[in-house]
């Protein structure tokens, strides 16, 4: 199960079987009242050394022990803090109250980093502890495992695992993932946001439980850094552009009211207002959100750290929905009023007028469409394309044979008059549409000038690296938080096979 969302990732693995494979070495040591046992575990796993193990057989010794590490690690933090404010010292430094938003801090990430990768064990009766709610010890173990970069909880029950992913999700408001192969993990795949399961030796239960099914541990790699981070780039934008085009859609029929005096008429023809988001702008969403990709796969697999974008829900912030709706309002206004001086003291009816705003819309919303795609392919072009012909097509086919129906008789002909009787229709479509996209493009443009984000960067620098070295592709060096973006390194892509090595470099737990 990993922690999705959080300035760190934490995974905890649960090993119920094969512990007797594993060589391990038991020193045990008594502090004050609380015993502690640190194992040495030597097989493979995320993390090299297992700092601590919780082995605890009552409740005041969990707490203790709980307690005891709780302020070895902030007396440490406390320390750094204080060498590093110039002699600002420790000696006021207070615990900050255990509250669900302290849990997982910057300061408890950075201490991480200052003090080195921390990784703690946990038995199952331990546990037991640790997750009952009258002990009041959920908070402290948190506090305890947000400065770990591994947890381990081993021969747990099924429910344990359950209610480790719920309190998880209760307590940091986090996302889960559970990643299980067997019988005994169906209730930790249910728990969780996102359910992933292995098929093999175990049957197919967790499979079937699941929303992912994988046929080897191997594919949960790929699984997270490649279509994980696609998916969330996809769908993010997707509702972004989705309800954009929406609200630019009402805001258009909202300033006709003006010119009505709010009788709550519409100068756009019935069928095209039904029609608009269910076939004329259709395609460019399922293309962008099945089909874009913002970076290379084998991009995405030789730098791990470019799944932060997901994780930190970069893409889809709380102000993206309001920026958006700015940007529909600006772009209904020009729609609009260029429209209205336009056909200013004409005799064009209402219906000309509609229809010569529909296209305006369309128009605009496909120009919209096309600053949002990534990576443009047949399939985008095709859609861009289909749409605008699809609405003339049915324009003209519709116009030409709504006179059978005397409820619709109004359009007869609308379409063929405004495209052949003068240019403005054209005129007006072009000029709106690039007016409205322009503050959008400019706006986009001077963020991959100034201030790109990781991906722009990494796609920035592997083009120049094809440049110089046609046959090599650019990848990072180790990454961490303090790693200088500038720093990069240029290796073949043959080295891609060595990407569970990289993940353990760049403070990522090997899936491999």
């Amino acid at each position: 199960m990993k922690n999705c969302s959080g300035p760190r990732l934490v995974s905890l693995f649960f090993i119920s079987r094969k512990y007797r494979q594993t060589k391990t070495r038991l020193y045990r040591h008594r502090r004050g009242t609380a015993q502690h046992l640190i194992y040495y575990l030597d097989f493979q796993l995320p993390i090299r050394l297992s700092h601590a193990t919780l082995v605890l057989r009552s409740k005041n010794a969990a707490e203790r022990t709980v307690n005891f590490y709780l302020d070895q690690l902030e007396r440490e933090r406390a320390e750094v803090a204080g060498a590093g404010g110039g002699g600002g010292g420790g000696g006021g430094w207070k615990r900050r109250p255990p509250t669900p938003a302290s849990l997982w801090s910057t300061d408890t990430a950075s201490t991480v980093e200052r003090g080195g990768k921390k990784a703690l064990v946990v038995d199952g009766k331990t546990l037991t502890y640790f997750l009952d709610s009258r002990s009041q010890l959920q908070i402290p173990f948190l506090r305890l495992t947000g400065h770990c970069s591994a947890v381990l909880c081993c021969r747990t029950t099924p429910l344990q695992k359950a209610y480790i992913v719920r309190i998880v999700k209760n307590q940091l408001g986090a996302l889960t993932l559970a990643v299980g192969d067997g019988a005994n993990d169906v209730s930790m795949i249910q728990t969780a946001d996102v359910g992933v399961g292995i098929s093999g030796q175990e049957g197919m239960q967790a499979v079937m439980a699941s929303d992912f099914a994988l046929a080897r541990f191997r594919y949960l790699q790929r699984l997270l850094l490649v279509h994980g981070h696609w998916c969330y780039d996809r769908l993010a934008r997707m509702v972004l552009y989705f309800l954009y085009k929406n609200a630019t859609f009402v805001f258009v029929i909202f300033w006709y009211q003006l010119y009505c005096g709010f009788s709550g008429a519409v100068m756009i023809d019935q069928i095209y207002l039904s029609l608009f988001n269910l076939m004329f702008t259709s395609l460019p969403p399922f293309a962008i959100g099945i089909y874009d990709q913002d970076c290379p796969a084998e991009l995405l697999m030789a730098q791990p750290h470019l799944y932060n974008q997901g994780r930190l829900s970069q893409v889809y912030k709380p102000h993206s929905f309001w920026v958006n709706m700015a940007d529909a309002l600006y772009q209904s206004i020009v729609i609009f009023f260029f429209a209205a001086q336009a056909y200013e003291d004409t005799s064009v009816d209402i219906w000309e007028f509609g229809t010569t705003v529909t296209v305006m819309c369309l128009v605009t919303m496909l120009l919209h469409a096309c600053i949002e795609i990534k990576s443009w392919t047949w399939i985008h072009a095709a859609a861009i394309v289909l749409s605008l012909v699809f609405f003339f097509v049915f324009a003209l086919v519709y116009n030409a044979v709504c006179l059978a129906f005397p409820s619709l008789a109004g359009s007869y002909w609308v379409i063929q008059m405004a495209t052949t009787d003068s240019p403005t229709l054209y005129l007006a479509a072009v000029l709106a549409g690039v007016t409205a996209v322009l503050p959008r493009l400019v706006t986009r443009s001077l963020q991959h000038t100034f201030r790109p984000s990781p991906v722009a960067r990494a796609m920035l620098r592997r083009r120049r690296a094809e440049e110089s070295h046609p046959m090599e592709v650019l990848s990072t060096v180790p990454w961490s938080s303090s790693t200088s973006l500038s720093s990069v390194s240029v290796v073949r892509t043959s080295e891609y096979s060595g990407v569970g090595e990289r993940l353990e470099q760049n403070g990522m737990p090997s899936v491999a």
